[in-house]
């Protein structure tokens, strides 16, 4: 028996706490193949490292879009309280 926490597996309902997302969402992503699960139907499972994983990747993406939507209303010349409006 591993004793690594990252090998340990997740719920459905788990993974979606951890990701702060509902349930629902979740099982698009699996159905979707972006994360990746075991089992079948309302059975599957997946491991806490890659939904750690998939979170590490998601965050890194929001923040580049974040970036990209900052960068472009310094060159609109938006202020942020402007932007607060």
């Amino acid at each position: 028996m591993s004793t690594d926490p990252a090998s340990a597996e997740l719920t459905t309902e788990q993974a979606a706490d951890l990701l702060n997302v509902s349930r629902e969402y979740l099982v698009k992503l699996l159905d979707e193949c972006l994360l990746p699960a075991c089992g079948i139907g309302d059975r599957r499972t997946m491991l806490v490292a890659d939904v750690l994983d998939y979170k590490r990747r998601d965050d890194a993406k929001r923040e580049e879009i974040l970036d990209a939507l900052t960068q472009e209303g310094e060159r609109l010349g938006l202020s942020a309280k402007q932007a607060e409006r």
